[in-house]
């Protein structure tokens, strides 16, 4: 009798356990997800447009990569315009295929131009960049000041 109500606990000690090491499991799983997004969100690169200025019909200004990783230009997509710009139409505006694609590595500013006449109040800016396979878009939509501070407003801008 000894050696059943032996046996017949250790079987439901040994269910328990089984039972401990699945839950286990399941939150290392959980727990191991949840740092890969983290390392997502932050082992990437992170571009940002600054130091706006005005030459002559071309409004100049720099990517600068905040990530901790280099980033490779993709495309570029830009519009000027008199009246304000919305985002389809800056995503409809042709694409600029950047072959071999300049690296802006992290801390890092990468110089850009964009063409615009005299009366354009608005400027418009797509960026797809890549790091390792994964591909990043960044634009933004800013309203040209007439003074010689360049661009002032910001109507919009995002990163992806």
């Amino acid at each position: 009798m000894e050696s059943t109500l032996f046996a017949n606990v250790s079987q439901v000690l040994q269910g328990i356990g089984s039972i401990a090491t699945a839950v286990t499991v399941f939150f290392v799983w959980k727990q191991s997800k949840q740092t890969q997004k983290e390392l997502d969100s932050t082992l990437r690169p992170w571009l940002e447009a600054e130091d706006f200025e005005r030459d002559k019909e071309e409004l100049v200004f720099n990517l600068k990569n905040r990530g901790s990783i280099p980033a490779s230009v993709v495309s570029t997509r830009s519009i000027a315009s008199a009246v304000e710009i919305s985002i389809t139409e800056l995503m409809n505006q042709p694409v600029t295929i950047r072959k071999g694609g300049k690296m802006c590595f992290p801390q890092q500013y990468l110089s850009q131009r964009v063409d615009f006449c005299y009366n354009d109040k608005y400027i418009g800016y797509l960026l797809n960049f890549r790091s390792g396979k994964i591909e990043y878009e960044y634009g933004f939509i800013k309203m040209i000041n007439p003074d010689e501070k360049g661009v002032t407003l910001t109507k919009d801008e995002w990163e992806f």
